[in-house]
């Protein structure tokens, strides 16, 4: 069974949980631990989108579809992930 919740943190310019797995209407959390440096957390698909200036973190929640989501730090193109949705 997947989790209610997923984190996702950003450390050194990158992100260090790439491929998380939560269930639909799971909640997804951005930790930013890189103290200075803005990051955020945008996934396609489905609207949303958290950002800070770490260190700081943010909650997103969301009702997506079973399926997978690219993921992206708009800040740093070169960071990104997929989030898989199980139902």
């Amino acid at each position: 069974m997947a989790p209610d919740f997923v984190t996702v943190t950003a450390a050194d310019l990158t992100y260090l949980n790439t491929n998380p797995v939560v269930r639909a209407g799971a909640v997804t959390v951005l930790s930013n631990v890189d103290t200075g440096v803005p990051h955020d957390l945008s996934i396609d698909g489905v609207g949303v989108s958290g950002d800070c200036t770490g260190p700081c973190t943010v909650e997103l929640q969301f009702v997506a579809t079973a399926g997978s989501y690219a993921f992206q730090c708009t800040f740093h193109p070169d960071m990104m992930g997929t989030l898989t949705v199980v139902p």
